[in-house]
């Protein structure tokens, strides 16, 4: 099963959609992330593993295939970490992707599991509804940004773990 979260990329002042896809398979535990990240996207595996942990969530000891799409695009800093991470958690089946199905996911995590603020959340708001979709997920200091922007529902938790698998929502962070 391909796990698939929808998230953005801010190049010039313009936002770009990205897919990140998350695979898992049979091999030894790693995690590879293709589809021409810089070095910030590629330290996302680390920030992710620990947040996971910090969190107390177990990841099955599998290899996991991130490719964020399409490949050709370049994308840079952390803000993907969190759809990454979010990817990485429908496809172990914590998290219900249905429920993420019409959201557009962005932020950064600290070691300990919570979110950090972006730049760019209001062209990617922006782009999200655009795109039809119904919800955003940002960092809980960037939620009022991403109000700015009409007709989404803004969840901004402020961690990781504020996601209530019961409820298939996050918990306001703000």
């Amino acid at each position: 099963m391909v796990a698939i979260v929808r998230t953005s990329t801010i190049i010039g002042i313009d936002a770009q959609p990205i897919e990140v896809e998350v695979e898992l398979a049979t091999g030894l535990p790693m995690m590879a992330i293709i589809g021409l990240g810089d070095t910030a996207v590629h330290e996302a595996r680390y920030r992710i593993q620990s947040a996971l942990r910090a969190s107390t969530i177990e990841v099955p000891h599998k290899k996991v295939t991130v490719n964020l799409a399409p490949a050709a695009l370049r994308k840079d800093g952390a803000s993907l970490d969190l759809p990454m991470a979010m990817g990485l958690l429908i496809a172990i089946g914590a998290v219900d992707g249905e429920v993420l199905d019409r959201a557009m996911i962005i932020g950064e995590l600290a070691l300990s599991g919570a979110l950090r603020p972006v730049r760019g959340v209001l062209p990617i708001a922006a782009l999200a509804r655009r795109m039809g979709l119904t919800r955003i997920v940002v960092p809980a200091p960037n939620g009022a940004e991403a109000r700015a922007i009409g007709g989404l529902e803004v969840l901004a938790p402020a961690s990781i773990t504020a996601f209530d698998a019961n409820r298939g929502v996050y918990v306001a962070g703000d």
